[in-house]
């Protein structure tokens, strides 16, 4: 008898082994049929009412106590729901608080465990990641991801509930989370350090590029960028930088066309403000993309990458990509006891009793460059904004200086005798880019400015 009763609960035990793995099994396969699920969005419907009906009485409480702001009630109501449904039930509900009540949905979608974040990039050797958690809500099926811009960040998988994003360069870019017609997004804002622009040598030792340690330009190369407000639809091309470390581009066309000189009075007064009147009309096209402000050129930035010195020294001696010696007499002074001369801002007239010395500072040479950069500063004639003045021994010219061709030259004004000249040239203005503008593209295609 008491080995019947044995053998009895051995198969009484196995019974229910069988029974559980039968009910485990059952489970899963509703779970993987999706009836679980449907079972419990069932639920959530029906407690739709019964959370709605909370929130309403939340908004009443909230407006009774002189509450009336939506911000203030809507901080309000999401706060109390959360504290009574807890954050895990409350997630399942949209809820919609205004100045005249609630609305509360079931939520249906892709939920970020972040809607926005900032990466900083203070060392170029060491990664800078964050990770993106998505979940469906009421929603089956397999979440995919992108980046609306690589060259801001980048994605570990274009699948899968948690992806690794990674910092590439400064910008703003979107991470989207998409499943079926569903779809969310992070905005991703990456900082890094202010690099500043500098000339550079090339391959054959020459200041021919501007580099800010990450990213190397060509001087010469096109930049797509628009002067919003002007007409002018010609080419821009890269300069070189100054030395606050930002870019330089330049027109590679006339904008516009500008007479100096004239009658006596009117030379004497576009002499005083050369550099004024073409610089104001350069003003204009530094309203564009990246940029801080718009002048003229000006020579120095003409024998910046030609490589010429009046003087024939400092660091470009050894390195030029232009040609010429020093310029006779440079920098020497005249006395003059007769004449109009200009000097210390005004115009005086000199005598016996009153001479007048005046330092040599005028010079003109002609110059070979690359033809990338000849494709930029040896199309037409163009003004410069740099005034001088040629010392002869009984008088004196004050000029401004032009380029033409392969040649700068200068243009008369005033001489000293008392006679004026004129001449009409074209306007070249001259861009200057913020330091942290950002460039896509390659010496070869042209760079846009994000």
């Amino acid at each position: 008898m008491q080995k019947k009763k044995a053998i009895s609960l051995i198969v009484l035990v196995i019974t229910i082994i069988v029974m559980v793995v039968l009910t485990g099994t059952i489970i899963i396969s509703l779970n993987n049929n999706g009836i679980m699920t449907k079972a419990n969005n069932a639920v959530k419907q029906s407690n739709l009412k019964e959370v709605q009906t909370m929130a309403d009485t939340y908004w009443g409480e909230a407006y009774s106590s002189g509450i009336t702001t939506q911000s203030a009630l809507d901080t309000y109501v999401r706060e109390k729901l959360i504290e009574t449904l807890g954050e895990t039930e409350y997630g399942n509900y949209t809820v919609t608080v205004t100045e005249r009540g609630t609305v509360v949905d079931i939520l249906t979608g892709i939920v970020l465990n972040t809607s926005a974040v900032t990466l900083n990039i203070e060392d170029e050797e060491v990664a800078v990641t964050t990770t993106l958690t998505a979940t469906l809500k009421n929603l089956e099926g397999t979440i995919t991801w992108s980046t609306s811009d690589e060259n801001v960040v980048s994605i570990s998988s274009t699948s899968g509930n948690s992806i690794t994003v990674t910092a590439v360069s400064g910008g703003t870019a979107s991470i989207t989370a998409t499943c079926g017609t569903y779809n969310t997004t992070c905005t991703v804002t990456v900082t890094e350090p202010v690099r500043l622009w500098a000339y550079t040598k090339d391959s054959n030792n020459k200041y021919t590029l501007v580099s800010n340690g990450k990213q190397t330009l060509e001087i010469g190369d096109t930049v797509n960028y628009t002067a919003t407000g002007t007409s002018y639809s010609g080419a821009w091309k890269v300069l070189g930088a100054d030395n606050e470390g930002h870019i330089l581009i330049m027109a590679a066309a006339n904008a516009e066309t500008k007479l100096l000189g004239g009658s006596l009075e009117q030379a004497k007064s576009d002499y005083a403000n050369a550099e004024d009147i073409l610089n104001g009309l350069c003003e204009k096209y530094g309203n564009g993309t990246g940029a801080i402000s718009a002048r003229s050129i000006t020579v120095e930035d003409i024998d910046r990458i030609t490589g010429y010195n009046p003087l024939n020294e400092g660091i470009y001696d050894s390195e030029k990509t232009g040609v010429g010696t020093k310029a006779s007499d440079y920098g020497d002074s005249y006395e003059y006891t007769s004449g109009i001369f200009y000097k210390n801002g005004e115009w005086v007239t000199a005598t016996n009793e009153s001479p007048v010395t005046i330092n040599k500072t005028y010079y003109y040479y002609d110059f070979n460059v690359s033809d990338k950069i000849a494709n930029m500063i040896r199309k037409g004639s163009y003004w410069l904004a740099s005034r001088n003045v040629d010392c002869k021994s009984n008088n004196a010219d004050f000029n401004v200086h032009y380029l033409s061709g392969r040649s700068v030259y200068s243009q008369r004004l005033v001489n000293s005798s008392g006679f004026s000249s004129c001449g009409a040239q074209g306007v070249r203005p001259v861009v200057t880019l913020e330091s942290s503008v950002r460039l896509t593209g390659s010496s070869s295609t042209g760079w846009t400015i994000q």
